[in-house]
């Protein structure tokens, strides 16, 4: 389903990824493989929002500071 395929993209290209499912006994089995691929899941959009802007904010402080582009 929805969680092999954010696995198999999060493999493809190397870039963060953060789920938001929030199907409760549902989402279960989907949620436990994500969480077994290293991609967190949040039960609650503004988690993922808050995940977002600091991902955000450690990439343009890694930027600053290893001289790369902005």
């Amino acid at each position: 389903g929805d969680a092999k395929v954010a696995v198999e993209m999060r493999r493809k290209y190397d870039k963060p990824l953060i789920a938001a499912f929030m199907g409760g006994v549902i989402s279960e089995p989907g949620i436990r493989h994500l969480m077994e691929n290293g991609i967190p899941n949040f039960f609650d959009v503004k988690q993922v929002a808050y995940a977002m802007k600091s991902l955000l904010d450690h990439g343009e402080y890694a930027r600053r500071f290893s001289g790369g582009p902005r």
